[in-house]
């Protein structure tokens, strides 16, 4: 899965806790990004299972997309473990 579409997915994961249905105008926001690319990338998501999109209400995540952000998200959370931790057993050089 490339950056982008993860970036969608978690974007989509995150607004969709306070409401069902995510707009393109709410991504396009959030990711910086133009309307037309919101809605290339909604197709390809939509295409590979990970989002039912409706033209004119917005998209909402499959239970494979929830799946999918929701392993995202742990394996994230635990890159910034392991990095913390690396950061943390440095030895001070003077």
């Amino acid at each position: 899965m490339t950056s982008g579409k993860e970036d969608y997915l978690k974007a989509i994961y995150i607004i969709s806790e306070d409401h069902e249905l995510v707009s393109n105008k709410e991504l396009s926001d959030i990711l910086h990004v133009s309307p037309p690319s919101v809605s290339e990338m909604i197709m390809k998501l939509q295409k590979e299972g990970y989002v039912d999109y409706t033209a004119y209400k917005g998209s909402k995540m499959t239970r494979k997309g929830r799946r999918e952000a929701g392993k995202l998200f742990r394996f994230h959370a635990l890159w910034e473990v392991f990095l913390s931790l690396i950061h943390i057993s440095e030895p001070t050089r003077l």
